[in-house]
């Protein structure tokens, strides 16, 4: 997505204009579900498969981008506070994910 974003000076809308699989199904691991690249290249992160019983199939971890004064790419992870000096390209939102099993960047 940054690298879309780096390339083309336009943030990618969806997991083919960002150079990834089409199809986020086919974007998978042993706890991850899906990634799908939604409007203004925000990430969403759907876990299943082998995770943990606490967590849902297909509840979500979500990316949003962010810019420095320089055009720098950063993520805030789900609504977390971002340090000065970046701002979200749009409202950050939360995924589905207890806050609990968040790595504590997310939280």
């Amino acid at each position: 997505v940054a690298e879309s974003y780096t390339s083309n000076g336009v943030w990618p809308t969806d997991n083919a204009t960002a150079g990834l699989d089409a199809t986020p199904t086919n974007i998978s691991s042993k706890y991850v579900l899906s990634v799908t690249v939604g409007a203004s290249g925000v990430i969403s992160v759907a876990f299943g498969h082998d995770v943990d019983t606490a967590i849902t199939s297909g509840q979500t971890i979500v990316y949003t981008p962010a810019l420095s004064v320089n055009k720098d790419v950063s993520w805030i992870c789900n609504t977390h506070a971002m340090g000065a000096g970046a701002t979200a390209v749009v409202a950050a939102t939360a995924g589905t994910v207890p806050a609990k099993y968040l790595p504590a960047i997310c939280r």
